[in-house]
């Protein structure tokens, strides 16, 4: 049998590959092309799908074939959103006619013939598991969602080689609100700096973003549409807030504590759904799980929630009840009765032939949500799906309505759900509020 190659120490050559510079048989935009000549520190801050992720993707994977032997980093605040870039960089690498790889690459790391290597990692709360690399490039997606705390621990690891000329932080976001490092990167004059609006973008319908804009806030269209670092945006879950709560693991044992799950459920056209479970002895919360599923259908939630009840004993499960999630109440009543409550940010189940209601705002579960973790009554338990999914909760005021959404809110949902449960604890929730 002959001896695997060592491409540490004999690298292929793919300096000179030729690599297709278009995306989908279309010349790359203007920017774009602007992005891919450019060699150093940049930040990219856009609109919602104007091909910034697609372009990063193609210069990356472009930058590890050009130069060998060098250490690209992907991360984002959730495994899963470091890992959509990172697919994106490999799906390039399979576009070529060469074969490129010199390990079948895993969900975590790409290694290449030239000795190119390229990691997928998420930062979570503190960025502890990414310690000790060395990188040429680090990609920071998402990167306003990117706590402070992180980018401390990551940018030591861009020093040595930057007497290489390289060290480079190119980083990509849309914007939220007018605060945190990636905000400050465009003070930066170190940093190449782009600005793109969906608004510029051909191969997005302008009818679709006429739509959009009615639907949606001011605030809204000016951050998502437009690419704008907005004043009046605010993060519900501040990057403190948060940093005190998560922990990496607790000490005591929490199965003989009230369990109360949170569901949130996905609407169709939908991605996921949410389950987040809180545990609670005297005043001190836990929150050991929170998972999602892909939307498939009712029937599918409905088996997860009874197996999850099968194991944990829930005193309550708090299921929104919106659209989609209707009938799913429906089915769990018939089956778990009084332990199901329906929650839809607009009223609150309190019999169970579901004939009153009690008005209850979606800002009722989130300043619960907040007071609790305020008051350190709460501790989380790391999960970087949930990290993201509350650092992405922003509030704003429209006149004098209070405006609570996020990007990646569906397990913030449940989790809220999960905390009231736990703060009507050991009350009959269905005749409460007669």
């Amino acid at each position: 049998m002959a001896k695997r190659r060592d491409y540490d120490k004999n690298p292929v050559d793919y300096s000179s590959i030729n690599f297709p510079l278009e995306i989908e048989s279309n010349p790359l935009d203007e920017w774009q092309q602007e992005v891919m000549d450019w060699w150093g520190d940049m930040a990219i801050r856009s609109g919602r799908q104007v091909g910034k992720s697609v372009i990063m993707a193609k210069k990356a994977a472009f930058a590890a074939l050009k130069w060998p032997k060098i250490n690209i980093l992907v991360t984002a605040s959730s495994e899963r959103q470091a890992a959509y870039l990172f697919e994106k960089i490999k799906f390039e690498f399979k576009f070529l006619k060469e074969d490129v790889f010199a390990d079948t690459p895993t969900m975590r790391k790409m290694k290449l013939k030239n000795g190119s290597e390229i990691y997928c990692l998420p930062t979570g709360v503190r960025g502890d598991l990414i310690r000790g690399l060395t990188l040429h490039i680090w990609i920071p997606d998402e990167a306003a969602y990117i706590n402070d705390a992180v980018w401390a621990s990551v940018s030591p690891m861009l020093w040595v080689k930057r007497n290489e000329g390289f060290g480079w932080i190119w980083a990509l976001s849309t914007p939220v609100g007018k605060q945190g490092k990636f905000y400050k990167l465009f003070e930066d004059e170190r940093f190449k700096k782009w600005h793109i609006k969906s608004t510029d973008c051909q191969r997005i319908p302008k009818d679709e973003l006429e739509v959009w804009k009615k639907q949606y806030t001011r605030v809204q269209y000016n951050q998502e549409v437009l690419g704008e670092f907005v004043d009046e945006v605010s993060r519900l879950f501040s990057e403190e807030l948060l940093k005190k709560c998560f922990v990496k693991e607790v000490n005591k044992n929490w199965s003989e504590d009230n369990k109360y799950l949170g569901v949130d459920v996905a609407r169709y056209g939908g991605d996921e759904n949410a389950f987040v479970v809180g545990t609670n002895r005297d005043k001190s919360i836990l929150v050991p799980i929170a998972e999602t599923t892909k939307r498939v259908g009712i029937n599918d939630t409905y088996n997860k929630i009874l197996e999850m009840d099968g194991r944990h004993h829930f005193n309550k499960i708090l299921v929104d009840d919106a659209g989609v999630g209707g009938g799913l109440t429906d089915f769990l009543m018939e089956k778990l009765r009084s332990k199901i409550v329906a929650i839809n940010n607009a009223s609150r189940s309190i019999s169970h032939d579901r004939t009153r209601k009690k008005k209850i705002l979606k800002e009722d579960l989130y300043s619960n949500a907040v007071l609790r973790m305020e008051r350190d009554e709460v501790k989380i338990i790391d999960n970087d799906d949930l990290y993201l999914s509350l650092a992405s909760m922003q509030f704003e005021y429209d006149g004098d309505n209070l405006k609570i959404y996020g990007r990646y809110s569906h397990l913030a949902e449940a989790y809220v759900r999960a905390l009231w449960g736990v703060k009507t604890k050991g009350l009959n929730l269905f005749a409460e509020f007669f």
